[in-house]
């Protein structure tokens, strides 16, 4: 009697991951530590606390991949608690991290100063979606758990991604999407990861293509739209004034 050997644990979610760090890491010294160190550019306090919570959870996801691939899931489930509070720290500073930016553009003169809020809307909005579905699916469905964590990663790596494009001769629209095209090709990757691995598309996987694609590819639309740019940007930059003195 003859037995089929298993396929072979897929690395899949380990490369991407530690990928997405390594990308996310190359684009820090050419817009921010560079700039910083030089005096170029002027940094204020809440960007350096959010950059900082977002790297550090792009850092903690690849970890906690790694502890999965070597099956010490205790200790995945222990730093899970502390994924599951960063990433509300996340969104806690990421939401007047908004308003803040378009503020600092309106000071400087910008013609469009709420252009860069209308990705910063979408990357902040999917991140929030998709960690959240995580966390919901983390102790009953873990083959959920691991493909929304994969997409809360790759909305967060879009946006750290984003600082490199500035830097890059623009061209457009590769200028506006080359990361969501970047995250966008990881999400196709793990379909065909699915499709090798368990012989289907995983449902999960699925769903962040018909969310995350569909949105990362409006994005430029929204930025530009009358609905940003008329209502939504100048509400949330009118909650972030301090009222006068009577």
């Amino acid at each position: 009697m003859t037995t089929q050997a298993a396929p072979a644990r897929s690395r899949f979610f380990l490369i991407s991951g530690w990928g997405m760090v390594a990308l996310a890491l190359v684009s820090f010294p050419l817009t921010y530590f560079g700039p910083m160190a030089s005096g170029s550019k002027l940094f204020y306090g809440l960007l350096h606390v959010h950059g900082a919570l977002c790297f550090a959870w792009l850092l903690l996801y690849a970890w906690q991949v790694q502890l999965a691939a070597q099956r010490k899931l205790a200790r995945h489930r222990e730093w899970g608690i502390a994924g599951a509070w960063l990433s509300g720290a996340v969104v806690f500073t990421g939401v007047p991290m908004i308003p803040a930016a378009a503020m600092r553009r309106i000071a400087a003169g910008n013609p469009e100063p709420y252009f860069f809020s209308g990705y910063n809307v979408v990357d902040l909005g999917l991140f929030t979606l998709m960690s959240s579905l995580a966390l919901f699916t983390a102790s009953r469905h873990p083959d959920w758990h691991r493909r929304f964590m994969l997409g809360a990663a790759v909305a967060l790596f879009v946006a750290a991604a984003s600082r490199l494009m500035l830097v890059l001769p623009p061209v457009p629209p590769w200028t506006d999407l080359g990361s969501a095209v970047i995250g966008d090709a990881v999400l196709v990757w793990l379909a065909l990861h699915d499709r090798r691995q368990i012989g289907r598309v995983h449902p999960a996987t699925w769903l962040l293509l018909a969310v995350m694609v569909p949105v990362h590819l409006s994005s430029p639309l929204l930025s530009k739209s009358a609905l940003l740019t008329q209502h939504l940007g100048p509400a949330l930059v009118d909650m972030m004034k301090i009222a006068p003195p009577d």
